[in-house]
């Protein structure tokens, strides 16, 4: 049981990482694109 929490919790961290990885992605390509 104790195993299982974990392994969501790790699958929910991996998945929100990603996630904030996407946004700073596509904020910076429309950075980029408003200076060029």
């Amino acid at each position: 049981m104790i195993q299982l929490s974990l392994f969501t919790h790790r699958l929910v961290a991996g998945h929100f990482f990603s996630f904030m990885l996407m946004i700073c992605f596509s904020l910076g390509m429309i950075f980029i694109t408003l200076l060029l």
